[in-house]
């Protein structure tokens, strides 16, 4: 009896063991990466946003402090509105922060902060609510020795759904407008 048999097979090649380690996890991070990805570029966004914010919020509070120290070496009396900037920058720790991080600078030539004008050259014993006066707040005014009657806020809010803001006892806060005003 014969049989007959085809012509001989090759037996299938399989992948070593190794060979799967390998590719299952890369296989795997193929569409794992684009997924991690857009679920973290929005955070990333987020907390780069809120540090800046956060810088902001320090920078104003040193400025306060530092129309505070001038006003001390200066017989109690604030800084002039149209040369604030220039008078208290010995009192600050750098000049980066007389600038908002925030605000693109093109060049050094854009601040975005400013100064109630009404305290403009008044003395401290003027002010009868400290905690509540405005001093320092962020300006759509960019200029250098920015000064007005706190009508500049920008709106919407540099800073997410609000701006920063330092007041004449030297805190600065997170202000959120107030509907139906700027």
């Amino acid at each position: 009896m014969s049989q007959e048999f085809g012509a001989p097979t090759k037996p299938k090649s399989r992948l070593p063991a190794w060979a799967w380690l390998l590719i299952v996890p890369c296989g795997c991070m193929v569409l794992t990466v684009p997924i991690l990805a857009a679920l973290l570029f929005p955070v990333f966004f987020q907390a780069r946003e809120r540090a800046r914010g956060i810088s902001c919020l320090s920078n104003i509070k040193q400025q306060a402090l530092a129309m505070r120290m001038y006003s001390q070496d200066y017989d109690e009396t604030l800084p002039e509105g149209q040369q604030w900037m220039d008078l208290t920058s010995p009192y600050v720790k750098s000049e980066a922060t007389l600038h908002c991080p925030n605000v693109s600078k093109a060049g050094d030539a854009t601040y975005g902060y400013a100064y109630n004008k009404k305290l403009s050259h008044l003395k401290e014993d003027k002010i009868s609510a400290p905690q509540s006066t405005p001093m320092l707040y962020d300006s759509s005014n960019m200029s250098r020795n920015a000064t007005d009657a706190v009508s500049s806020l920008p709106n919407p809010g540099r800073h997410g759904d609000g701006n920063n803001m330092g007041y004449f006892d030297g805190h600065a806060r997170f202000v959120r407008p107030v509907s139906g005003s700027q």
